[in-house]
This record gives structure tokens, sequence and C-alpha cells, in this order.
């Protein structure tokens, strides 16, 4: 992009929050493996917390940034950054009308109410929990879908806002499920927990 010496500055001042941004997420890993559906749900919170922590840092330099630049040099950039690189830039408004809300959307994981079920095997008492935890699951990929955007962004500051989005209904997504499926566990026998547990089953909310 050639640019000019404030630029350069302002550019290094994006590349040091994109470290900082690599720490805050790095300092959100879980420390261990979870065996458990309520701590893989808890782990999962915790690293969108470090991910959305992170596009914090990176958001107000990058779009200082981009601000700083010329139109030719924001195309060349909006190029660099988008999916396809060039060729993305000709095929632009073929890849809008495909439809991106819908392919968001189709990308979120489908509960797995029914091996849940099967594995639990829930007794009379505890149906009515389980019932409470498949609609929070539904309301949580609604949550999802509903952060899709109907169009793809051309440029990174709007890419950015795009996955800010995302990860912002993710987490909303999570928090909803969790007092439900904590609610359900904490109903169970050991017996069941322990099927549970093997179950290892798929968060709607780790759909991207």
């Amino acid at each position: 992009m050639e640019p000019n010496d404030q630029q350069k500055a302002l550019l290094d001042e994006l590349g040091n929050a994109v470290v900082k941004a690599a720490d805050a997420v790095k300092s959100q890993c879980p420390t261990h493996v979870s065996f458990t559906p309520t701590g893989r749900l808890a782990d999962m919170q915790q690293r969108l917390q470090g991910m959305i922590a992170a596009l914090d840092i990176v958001t107000p330099p990058l779009t200082k940034f981009y601000d700083s630049l010329s139109d030719e040099q924001k195309a060349r950039f909006d190029q660099i950054g988008a999916p396809g690189g060039r060729e993305n830039a000709q095929n632009e408004q073929a890849a809008n009308a495909a439809n991106p809300q819908a392919e968001c959307g189709g990308n979120v994981v489908a509960w797995p109410g029914d091996k849940i079920e099967h594995a639990v095997q829930p007794t009379d008492a505890q149906r009515p929990k389980l019932d409470a935890l498949q609609a929070a699951a539904a309301q949580a990929a609604d949550i999802i879908k509903a952060a899709c955007p109907s169009e793809q962004p051309r440029t990174p500051p709007g890419r950015l806002e795009v996955i800010g989005k995302r990860l912002q209904a993710m987490l909303h997504a999570v928090r909803t499920v969790q007092p439900s499926l904590q609610d359900l566990y904490d109903a169970l026998t050991n017996d069941q927990k322990a099927r549970f547990n093997m179950l290892g089953c798929q968060i709607v909310v780790s759909g991207q």
C-alpha cells in the first residue's frame, strides 16, 4: 500500500494491538480439559470472551489506520482482506446474490436433542428440565442466526464488525443455554451424568 510516515506509525500501532489481542486470546484459553457438558460450555464462554476482548483491542487502531488511507489504498486493502483476494472483488456481486445470511445461518450446528435424550433417559420428573434445555437451545440458535450479515462486508473494519457481532451473539447464546443445561445436569443421577459426559455433545453455539 506504500504508506506514508503517518500511516506507518498507525500501522505500527495496529501491529502492537494485534500482539496484545493474541495475548488476550491466549489468556482465556482453558488450562484443563472439561469432561462435563456444563464444563465444556463454560470453557466455550471463556474462549468467546477472550476473542471479544481481542477484537475490542484491534478494532480502534484498525479503523484509525483505515481512515487514514487514500481511496486507492483502501481499495487495495479491501482486496487483501477479502476472501479470495482480488478475484473476490470481481465476484462480489455474485457472492452477495448467494445470500450470505442464509449460508451463515446454515452453519449453526444442530442441537443434538435426540442424542441427549437417548443418553440421559430422563425420568418424568426430569422431563420438564430437558424440555426447557431444548427450548433454550432453539432460542440460542435463533440468536446466532439473527446476527448473520445480510451482505458481505467490503472493508476490513466492516468484516471485523460482523465478526464482533457474531461473537457477541454466540456469547449471548451460551448464556441462554447455560442455566437450563446446569439445571438438568444437577438433576441427573451419577449414572445419567456419566452417560451425558460420554456423549460429548456439540453445543449449538459452536456453529460458526
